[in-house]
């Protein structure tokens, strides 16, 4: 369990990487609209701040037809603005979720949370937006955030509007990301427990260590250790040996009253 626990950290922090850089690619607003009298026809478009992506299609006598298209600055200048700002703080939380891949800390994560939560709370102004963007307002986007409508008579069909993919990934991405902040708190902190406790160990070890056994000395065994030789002397063909050089005194004369 003790092993390097960022890499447990950044193994997760890649996938809501991944939720980041899906919310930031993908639409965040559709419409649907589909009906008919003799055959079934649909027509949807899907909007994000680069590209809007259209498709129709019906279920006998026409072709499935799909176009993806620049959007220009020009139009829907309230409702491009608020896209606008959303996809600019998407991309910073996707590129502070970088960071947690690249460091292994989750706090950089909260960062990420954070700049996600204010792009979220930002788009659902696209309601007034596109009812200041559009002339006569009777329902849809202009009206309410997301709903679905019905219509009966000669045209019998249905109008259906809301958030796309890139509002879903979104959150996704804060609720993975807020998993990982809570996992690397919770990894931050068993190891500082651990880590306290190792080293309270390691100083109880040495204190034991230091009280119950002498201090050892180590020897050089390059250095060369002195051992007096045994001097001999000739006098009766025997020697002493001194295990020790002499040592002389200085001896003080003593002085003598007369």
């Amino acid at each position: 369990f003790f092993f390097n626990m960022s890499c447990v950290v950044r193994l997760l922090a890649s996938v809501g990487f991944l939720l980041f850089l899906s919310a930031a690619l993908t639409p965040w607003y559709f419409e649907f609209i589909g009906g008919g009298v003799a055959q079934y026809s649909y027509e949807a478009t899907s909007h994000h701040f680069l590209y809007i992506v259209s498709w129709s299609g019906c279920t006998e006598s026409c072709d499935f037809k799909y176009d993806v298209e620049f959007w220009d600055f020009g139009e829907d200048s309230d409702v491009h603005a608020i896209y606008g700002i959303t996809w600019s703080l998407t991309v910073l939380a996707t590129i502070f979720s970088m960071f947690v891949i690249l460091t292994g800390k989750a706090v950089t994560g909260v960062c990420s949370i954070v700049l996600e939560i204010v792009a979220l709370c930002i788009f659902f102004a696209v309601t007034p937006a596109y009812n200041a963007d559009t002339m006569v307002c009777e329902n849809g986007p202009c009206d309410q955030f997301a709903g679905y409508q019905e219509y009966d008579g000669l045209f019998d069909g249905s109008y259906v509007w809301g958030p796309s993919f890139g509002w879903i990934a979104a959150i996704l991405a804060i609720c993975w990301m807020g998993l990982v902040t809570l996992v690397g708190c919770c990894c931050c902190c068993v190891n500082c427990f651990c880590g306290k406790k190792k080293d309270n160990y390691e100083i109880q070890i040495s204190d034991y260590q230091q009280t119950t056994y002498p201090p050892e000395y180590s020897h050089n065994p390059s250095t060369p250790v002195f051992t007096p030789s045994p001097t001999y002397h000739s006098t009766n063909e025997t020697y002493e040996e001194y295990s020790s050089p002499k040592k002389e005194f200085y001896q003080i004369p003593q002085y003598t009253p007369e």
